[in-house]
């Protein structure tokens, strides 16, 4: 494609969805580049907007676990597709709160049910991903104000 050709509809979202994930999984192009065994150069054109996605999408979306036909929806409408998935980052819970919040926010709004779903989310991947091990301070806060606890609770909430 030449660097002077316009991208289709369909290509525009999926070099926004795949710059998403860079920035959102990777932070940088390099990593992400490595993480896809794809090209720092192509992978760069491909941001840039000046060569097509389509040849690549199969390959990153199968190594994100993410549909390929996500990569070509239009962006902005909900949570769920201005995000390309969830960033697993258990050094960061504050980030995945956050993330999730996001996600759920569309929920119905009597009682608190989106609160309370992302309380019993992050509390079953804090469970299961520190199994052995306690879970970092950061955790601690999150999970406090999470739970809605006092100061003085503190220490039980980790």
């Amino acid at each position: 494609m030449p660097a002077s050709a316009k991208l289709s509809p369909e290509d525009a979202a999926a070099v926004q969805f795949i710059s998403t994930l860079v920035r959102e999984r990777y932070g940088k192009q390099l990593l992400a580049a490595d993480a896809w065994d794809v090209d720092p150069t192509m992978l760069s054109r491909i941001v840039g907007g000046k060569r097509s996605p389509r040849a690549w999408v199969p390959r990153i979306a199968e190594i994100e676990g993410i549909p390929p036909e996500r990569f070509y929806e239009a962006s902005g409408s909900t949570p769920a597709a201005r995000q390309p998935g969830f960033a697993f980052v258990p050094d960061d819970p504050a980030r995945m709160a956050t993330q999730l919040d996001e996600w759920f926010s569309e929920l119905p709004t009597e009682g608190a049910t989106t609160e309370r779903v992302v309380r019993a989310v992050m509390r079953t991947i804090r469970d299961e991903h520190y199994r052995t091990t306690p879970p970092p301070e950061a955790w601690r806060f999150v999970m406090v104000r999470l739970e809605g606890l006092r100061p003085s609770e503190h220490r039980a909430a980790g």
